[in-house]
């Protein structure tokens, strides 16, 4: 039988391929790559090239990375390249590959939401197969529920791509969505816990230490070499920013932070579909201890690159890295989560979950620089957690 893993970010390849390598059991694989963010060629190719590669077929899928936006509504229904069609054409072409490939009965998505991950999971289902959500970092442990649409664009919706499309309030909750899969079962969302939950083993993504797979990755993105850094910014799209009205506050904060730590090794990272480079305006040219991360490059690989040194102090809002930094790093980082500074009250189950981890959620802008003024002091010592099976 067959596996195919419907990908649309790079933390999504590296989950479908440590599953695939570790606990799919199914003799064939096939892995769909969505482009949905930049370089994934890239990507691709350094996967391609792997000794423990399990995959017999990787699809580059086309993707609204470098879609159009088109502000009125009939220009997306008719341009082309308009994010919608682009979708459009890939359910068309998903729907000739899951209907080509009848030996296929386990599908695994990250986004349920999607229409490309909703046609794979129908046709699926109606052949008695399993469908799968694998965890997308923090979607699967917050309690956001997607805004309800109108009846029109319901409907809409579904006599443009089929009586099985449906909108979702939350990932895992597609109607032919059977089981899901997360790296703390314990922590996910009470909303998804009657469905059967499955967990993936921390100690599995040690297989991507294997025959160099991690080092060839930061090798093709250019990844600058990186050593005991003082402080990781996670850095959330502008989008998210802007729709939420927290730029500005977003931006103040920040430079609240290269203020404090202007004589510290700092490391950013922009989201992989980030096309605003809002962090560079406020990095001099005497900045030079501030430095860029590729952006193409999963911010998870870097956590396995610097595993045994992990950077003092971690920065995001409500970042799915996050939740791993906490899953991997434990206290030997102390990582920070700013959704309170920015007003964000919509998240009250994931800010649980941050505190079940050991992510700190400071009040104020003064308690934050408190916390990074005491960590950036005083070096967090600690004994390597036992996380993996295998020599790191």
């Amino acid at each position: 039988m067959k596996s195919v893993y419907l990908a649309y970010t790079p933390y999504h390849i590296l989950l479908s391929s440590v599953i695939a390598t570790a606990s799919d059991t199914n003799k064939e694989k096939a892995l769909l790559i969505f482009k949905d963010f930049v370089n994934p060629e890239v990507f691709a190719s350094v996967l391609r090239k792997w000794k423990l590669n399990p995959f017999d077929e990787i699809l580059l899928m086309n993707g609204v990375y470098d879609a159009q936006q088109y502000n009125r509504r009939f220009e997306k229904l008719i341009k082309p390249d308009s994010s919608f069609n682009i979708i459009r054409r890939n359910v068309d072409n998903v729907k000739r590959y899951i209907k080509k490939n009848n030996i296929i009965n386990k599908v695994f998505t990250f986004h349920d939401g999607r229409a490309e991950s909703q046609i794979a999971e129908y046709i699926n289902h109606k052949k008695g197969g399993t469908n799968i959500y694998v965890e997308d970092g923090a979607a699967v442990y917050n309690d956001h529920i997607f805004p309800k649409p109108s009846p029109f664009v319901d409907l809409f919706h579904k006599i443009y791509f089929g009586r099985w499309f449906q909108f979702i309030r939350f990932h895992g909750d597609y109607e032919y969505t059977h089981k899901i899969m997360a790296l703390r079962p314990d922590l996910v969302r009470p909303d998804l816990r009657f469905k059967k939950i499955e967990r993936i083993p921390v100690e599995a993504l040690s297989i991507l230490r294997i025959d160099k797979f991690i080092f060839n990755i930061l090798k093709e993105y250019g990844s600058p070499k990186i050593s005991k850094p003082d402080i990781l910014i996670v850095l959330p799209h502008s989008e998210f920013l802007l729709g939420n009205n927290i730029y500005e506050q977003y931006i103040t904060i920040m430079r609240s932070i290269l203020d404090l730590a202007h004589d510290r090794h700092i490391y950013f990272k922009y989201h992989p579909r980030e096309k605003v480079p809002y962090f560079n305006d406020m990095v001099t040219n005497k900045d030079m201890h501030v430095i860029e991360i590729p952006q193409g490059l999963p911010m998870e690989v870097m956590y396995l690159h610097i595993l045994h040194t992990p950077p003092k102090v971690i920065v995001g809002d409500i970042s799915t890295s996050l939740v791993l930094a906490g899953i991997l790093y434990g206290k030997r980082s102390t990582i920070i989560s700013i959704l309170r500074l920015l007003g964000l009250k919509k998240y009250p189950y994931l800010e649980k979950v941050f505190e079940r981890l050991g992510v700190l959620v400071p009040d104020t802008v003064n308690e934050l620089k408190e916390i990074m003024k005491s960590n950036l002091r005083d070096s967090i010592e600690g004994k390597e957690i036992p996380l993996y099976s295998c020599t790191l």
